[in-house]
């Protein structure tokens, strides 16, 4: 297995990587946070600094840089290539917004025609051994087999591959579906706890500062109703929808889903009809149920750009979940 050191802008420069060479066992290569050139200079004085030979002596360093034009790419090439290295690294992984909205890093994911044009152009005439670090594309992962298509067209030395797409950015467990077996089990086992707990009929042991606790009293005359879940990732619901044998529909023995309802709502109205079954058969009462949403998931509609600015690319609409009069 080989121990790579991954770009990390604002942390991860000379001081840092030699510290951590110096301390710990090195890494085999060390990619630099991104530079980022521009048609009248390949490199800042601080993004010299950075990269300077006599910086970076006792690791394998690999300067990552960031461009989506080729003549400023292979110009920074060719000025990395006389200071002596004899690998750079082209970021087509970083999903920040204010870089993806110029079509650089992720958001040359965008332009295919564009991005195996410069591909084209930049292993033609580049004199050094150019990897790629890359998305799986920008919002579902199944583009990634188009994408990788276009990589192997070319001479690449190494694909470094970050999991995600571009939408999620750094969070959470990308590529699992709501339906999936443990995340559906974890939910409606805490939906049963979250019912123990205010009849007052749970002990809880979760570890320090995680809600562990002796639930004696009784609290349920003054509750109201419970709300399911949390921010739903987008990602997830989107693809959740798009999995392969998602269910669109679901009945229970109090709630069901309208006609035009989507998997992911399907799987709220199961969550929500479990939870109310298990308190009407244990303590004999029934509350109501309502499912939290944010903005990324809301089932209105917006402007293009308005919609781009709130990674909204997934919709969940609770009126599909309807209640049977029983």
């Amino acid at each position: 297995m080989k121990l790579y050191f991954a770009p990390l802008e604002g942390i991860g420069g000379y001081i840092y990587r030699n510290a951590q060479a110096d301390c710990f066992t090195p890494g085999d290569k060390y990619f630099s946070p991104f530079l980022a050139p521009k048609q009248n200079r390949s490199l800042s004085p601080k993004e010299y600094r950075d990269v300077a030979p006599e910086n970076n002596k006792n690791i394998c360093l690999v300067p990552q840089i960031m461009a989506n034009h080729a003549e400023i790419f292979l110009k920074a090439a060719k000025e990395l290539k006389s200071l002596g290295y004899q690998e750079i690294n082209l970021n087509l992984g970083c999903p920040s917004p204010t870089v993806v909205t110029k079509y650089r890093g992720a958001g040359f994911l965008a332009k295919p025609k564009e991005l195996e044009e410069f591909l084209e152009e930049i292993f033609e005439k580049a004199d050094i051994k150019i990897s790629v670090k890359t998305r799986l594309g920008l919002v579902e992962p199944e583009e990634f087999e188009a994408i990788l298509a276009v990589y192997n067209r070319y001479p690449l030395s190494e694909l470094v591959i970050h999991p995600r797409v571009q939408a999620e950015l750094y969070r959470g467990t990308p590529h699992r579906e709501a339906f999936d077996e443990e995340l559906l089990e974890t939910l409606m086992r805490d939906s049963k706890r979250v019912v123990d707990i205010l009849h007052g009929q749970k002990d809880l042991s979760l570890g320090r500062g995680l809600g562990s606790g002796s639930y004696r009293k009784d609290v349920s005359p003054w509750v109201i109703g419970y709300i399911i879940g949390v921010e739903w990732e987008n990602t997830l619901v989107v693809y959740t929808n798009q999995a392969d044998g998602a269910l669109s529909s679901y009945e229970g023995d109090y709630l069901y889903t309208a006609e035009d309802a989507t998997p992911f709502e399907a799987f709220l109205c199961r969550a929500g009809d479990a939870m109310i079954a298990y308190e009407s058969a244990r303590y004999k009462q029934q509350r109501l149920v309502a499912f939290s949403n944010w903005p990324t998931t809301d089932p209105f509609s917006y402007p293009v750009t308005v919609a781009y600015g709130r990674e909204k690319f997934a919709c969940v609409n609770v009126e599909h979940i309807k209640s049977k009069e029983t």
